[in-house]
């Protein structure tokens, strides 16, 4: 009962208040239409309106939920982010931690687009739950797809207070569960199941968003809560509609490569399903794959081919392979299956065949090369006749008969190759041996000496006849029954150079050889130290240095006398015992390395070096660094000179004096020139040139000094060292004294008749030596007289007439200015300070003129003719 009556009201609220904000223009109602709309909805209405938030908190669906356009689908969700509440409002820190909450979701059209709409009906936690008023939590959201993926977030608008209140109570956990379902009554109470629509929507009214028309929801009005309590009982129990997937196989679409799941809606009354729709695509599909991992290809060797398998599979919205299909072969895939020659020769020796084997193999969709079967003779090579040759086997001797055997290997041929079908065996073909010493006279093996007992032993070797042709079996080995004597000489070793040289001894040995004939004398070895003796001659030649010993050992030639020729034997050598002879000491030397010369300032310094000085044995002298000596100190080397130092602002300055010393520095050669230290006071001065540019002005003294520009001339240009500057030997210059007035200052004042005279300060005005002016006080004046009297002339008009310039003669016409002439009289009137009145006499007549306009203009008698 509970659901039915939530998604009736979800229905009527999906369609209304909550899609209102979905209008192009929509805005929060104005302070008027929430008064119009608390009109007609009650006290709760305008509370829970007052009261909504914008963006309270985030929450996305527990897993992919499709949403039809005018049909209330239910919502499971979970809280993505937790409530911003406004400041002070959440002072208990309620949580939202385990909490979930449940609504309802649906969509509507609008200019062409679709226009997700939810309401949040419930807040969950555990068992427990908290009902919410749905006209206080919604969301409205954009719709791409027929489905709210778990990835989207859905911001909620809603109240804040209540949402405390209902966090508070699900934490609290302190309320029966018969508490719960009486409160859950409570609140549904007076809610009536508002009759859907073909869409399955509600009435449409005037929500708490206010805001634009709702598409879909024209023609519609939200029953008001009183209302709904005095509506009549419907005659049929309330519906609930609900979107199921069950009983509903999803449809395998192969050609499109996916899978499309499906889902029906049922209506139930009293939890009875009275009314279902057929299956329908949900809008959620999942693409068809395949797998060969898990099957294995299909073989025929009749046809020679293999075909992979694949089954067919996807991948649900838990994350779950569903299989739809076991293996099949693949029909647009075909592997050929051949021959592969990589088995070894089947080889018969008895009847001297060689056959060839070999497997069937092909390479699969892994560029693996897989086998079918193993290796077997082959049905489509015939076999090969195979030979035996000798080529490549030895020959079997036996030496102890004096006889050798034959021995041959089975050879086959394959393409255009030969191959050894069998190691090399004995036949039946035999060789006799034949003792050979000499080849056309000459010894075919060397003979064998044996100089520790004197003699010489032949040897021969073992040769056998194979097709013509002689072999050598054997190496060369003695006779053991023939023996030939041994002797020694000289001749040939008589080269000084080779003898044996003793040298510690002071003798060398002479060599031998020995020989046998056979029948020509035959030497068997080299020339070696024979026990003729030779005495060494010796003679100084050079010395050998220790320097570090101071001490020399002296190196020798040494040669022998051979049959009347003196030989040498040894060049410049050190021979055994050869003395020690020391050093001879010359004493210490002293010695200057002008390229070293240094300064210190300007004095000159050349470095030297200290020399122990030894004589050799043979002459030659050895030197002993003993390190650097005193300095040889060459005095004073600097001049001095101006150079780099010209700049005049860098002179010393002496502004007393009047004049500047210049500056030089001082340098020494070595060999280019090398300044000692910086530029500093000179011998040179320049005289001060001094213009006056301003004053420094001491009114106190009623003096001024001047304050002028310095210049020097330098190598023929001037230039400025000081500029406006007040020099030490400046000399005050007094002020002009140019005037002297009385001013008025504040005091009593006198009166005499118009006069009015005003104390006074004496100021003197003096002219500085700049030009400029000092007013100076200088106490109090004899006062200042001015006239006070207030004068006014007044007129007096007397008679007004017009006259003519040129004024016309009697008979003549002229063009003449036309001037009005006014006389008056005028006279003085004096009021004096104490408001007396005077008047001074009238004056003489006086005239005013004012030109008017030219024209012609006649005199008298102009018209008479007669006189004229």
């Amino acid at each position: 009962m509970r659901n039915i009556l939530r998604l009736s009201l979800v229905g009527a609220l999906l369609l209304t208040s909550s899609v209102a904000g979905l209008s192009q223009t929509a805005s929060p109602p104005s302070a008027a239409t929430q008064a119009a709309q608390a009109g007609k909805q009650g006290t709760s209405a305008v509370e829970a309106t007052a009261a909504l938030r914008e963006k309270l908190f985030a929450v996305a669906v527990k897993q992919t939920t499709p949403i039809f356009e005018g049909k209330a689908v239910e919502l499971a969700l979970q809280i993505k982010k937790a409530p911003q509440f406004t400041a002070g409002v959440n002072k208990d820190e309620v949580s939202v931690s385990g909490v979930s909450a449940e609504g309802f979701s649906q969509y509507v059209m609008h200019d062409g687009k679709k226009i997700g709409q939810a309401v949040l009906t419930r807040l969950t936690k555990g068992e427990s739950y908290v009902e919410l008023n749905a006209e206080n939590f919604s969301s409205q959201f954009d719709v791409n797809e027929d489905v709210i993926n778990p990835e989207e977030t859905l911001d909620v608008s809603g109240n804040e207070e209540e949402l405390i209140a209902a966090l508070k109570k699900l934490n609290s956990d302190e309320a029966p569960e018969e508490d719960k379902d009486k409160l859950g009554e409570e609140k549904e109470e007076g809610y009536r199941d508002v009759a859907r629509d073909e869409n399955g929507g509600s009435g449409s009214g005037s929500g708490p968003s206010g805001g634009g028309e709702t598409p879909g929801s024209s023609g519609y009005e939200t029953p008001e809560r009183k209302d709904v309590e005095k509506a009549e009982t419907p005659e049929e129990d309330p519906e609930e509609v609900r979107v199921t997937y069950d009983g509903c196989s999803p449809v395998i679409d192969r050609n499109q490569g996916q899978v499309r799941v499906q889902s029906k809606t049922q209506t139930l009354k009293k939890g009875i399903v009275v009314e279902e729709s057929a299956c329908s695509d949900s809008g959620t599909n999942f693409t068809i794959q395949k797998s060969a991992a898990t099957c294995e290809d299909k073989i025929d060797l009749n046809a020679r081919i293999a075909k992979p398998q694949f089954l067919e599979y996807y991948i649900n919205s838990q994350q779950e392979r569903i299989q739809l299909s076991d293996c099949q072969p693949d029909p647009d895939t075909t592997f050929r299956i051949t021959e592969a020659d990589t088995c070894p020769i089947d080889v018969n020796l008895e009847e001297g065949k060689a056959y060839v084997e070999t497997s069937l193999v092909y390479t699969d969709g892994n560029n693996n090369l897989q086998t079918v079967r193993t290796c077997e003779r082959s049905e489509s090579v015939q076999p090969i006749q195979m030979t035996q040759v000798t080529d490549g086997c030895s020959i079997v001797h036996d030496f102890g008969n004096a006889l050798s055997t034959e021995m041959a290997m089975w050879m086959y041929e394959r393409d255009g190759q030969f191959f050894q079908a069998s190691p090399c065996t004995q036949t039946d073909k035999t060789f006799k041996h034949e003792k050979v010493f000499k080849k056309n006279s000459v010894d075919i093996c060397q003979t064998m000496v044996d100089l520790t007992g004197r003699r010489a032993i032949p040897q021969y070797r073992t040769e056998i006849m194979v097709d013509g042709a002689v072999q050598y079996i054997d190496q060369c080995t003695p006779d053991s029954n023939t023996s030939i004597n041994i002797l020694a000489t000289s001749e040939g070793c008589m080269n000084p150079a080779e003898f044996n040289h003793d040298i510690a001894a002071g003798v060398s040995y002479g060599l031998e050889r020995h020989y046998y004939e056979n029948p020509l004398r035959v030497y068997v070895n080299s020339c070696q130290q024979s026990n003729t003796a030779y005495t060494h001659d010796v003679e100084i030649s050079s010395w050998k240095y220790n320097d570090e010993k101071k001490v020399a050992q002296p190196l020798s030639d040494v040669s022998i006398n051979v049959s009347g020729q003196v030989y040498p034997i040894a060049s410049n050598m050190l021979l055994p015992g050869a003395p020690e002879v020391a050093y001879f000491s010359l004493g210490e030397e002293t010695e200057q390395n002008p390229g070293g010369r240094y300064f210190e300032g300007c004095y000159g310094f050349i470095p030297t070096k200290l020399t122990d000085i030894y004589e050799r044995p043979d002459g030659t002298r050895y030197e002993i660094d003993n390190g650097a000596g005193a300095p040889y100190e060459e005095g004073y080397q600097c001049k001095s000179t101006t150079e780099g130092c010209m700049t005049p602002n860098d002179f010393i300055h002496d502004f007393a004096a009047g004049y500047s010393f210049g500056l030089q520095r001082f340098y020494y050669n070595n060999p280019d020139r090398n300044y000692v230290g910086s530029c500093e006071k000179g011998d040179k001065t320049f005289e001060h040139n001094v213009q006056t540019t301003s004053w420094v002005n001491s009114d106190s003294k009623l003096k001024a000094k001047p304050r002028s520009d310095v210049w020097i001339r330098v190598e023929g240009s001037n230039h400025t060292i000081a500029s406006n500057t007040l020099l030490p030997n400046a000399e005050f210059v007094a002020y002009n004294l140019i005037k002297e007035e009385e001013v008025a200052r504040a005091g009593d004042a006198t009166f005499n008749g118009c006069i009015k005279t005003t104390p006074s300060s004496l100021m003197k005005t003096y002219e500085r030596p700049d030009g400029s002016e000092y007013v100076k006080n200088a106490g109090a004046g004899a006062g200042v007289d001015k006239d006070v009297c207030v004068r006014k002339t007044e007129t007096k008009n007397g008679r007004k007439y017009t006259e003519y310039s040129p004024s016309p003669g009697r008979c003549e016409r002229v063009f003449a200015q036309e001037i009005s002439v006014q006389e008056y009289k005028t006279r003085v009137k004096t009021t004096y300070p104490d408001g007396k009145v005077e008047y001074s006499s009238w004056s003489d007549t006086k005239k005013t003129k004012t030109g008017k306009g030219y024209g012609w203009r006649v005199g008298s008698d102009y018209h008479n003719d007669r006189r004229c």
